[in-house]
C-alpha cells in the first residue's frame, strides 16, 4: 500500500486524493438528478475544500451535502419514500356528504354577533 502512494508522488501525477476528488467533481458535473448531486458532494464535503473542486457550488448545496452525511451517511442513497395513494370515493357517498354538510341542521345563517 505504501508503494502505491509513493509511486504517485514520485511520478508527478499528484496524490491519490486529488485524483479521486477530480473524478468525483467530474461525476457531479455530469449528474442529472438532484439526489445524485447531493450524494456526490457528501462523499467529499468534510474532507476537502469542495468549492475548489466543484466551482459554482452554492452554500445551500454544500450544507445539504453535509446534512446528507449526518442523516443518511457518506454517499449513501436517499431512501425512497412510499407514494401516497389517492382515495377514491363513490359519487353517491360524496353527494350524500355534501348534502349533509350543507343541510339546514348543520349550516345556519345568523346575523353577525348572534349565536
Amino acid at each position: 500500500m505504501q508503494r502505491l502512494f509513493s509511486a504517485d508522488t514520485e511520478s508527478g501525477t499528484g496524490s491519490t486524493d486529488e485524483t479521486l476528488l477530480d473524478a468525483l467533481a467530474s461525476c457531479y458535473k455530469n449528474a442529472d438528478q438532484w439526489d445524485t448531486r447531493r450524494q456526490i458532494p457528501s462523499i467529499m464535503a468534510d474532507k476537502a475544500k469542495i468549492q475548489e473542486w466543484i466551482p459554482g457550488l452554492t452554500k445551500y448545496r454544500y450544507m445539504m451535502a453535509r446534512q446528507h452525511i449526518l442523516l443518511h451517511g457518506r454517499g449513501a442513497p436517499v431512501p425512497s419514500q412510499s407514494l401516497r395513494t389517492r382515495m377514491v370515493i363513490p359519487q353517491e357517498k360524496l353527494a350524500h356528504f355534501l348534502d349533509f354538510i350543507s343541510s339546514p341542521h348543520i349550516i345556519q345563517d345568523l346575523p353577525f354577533g348572534e349565536k
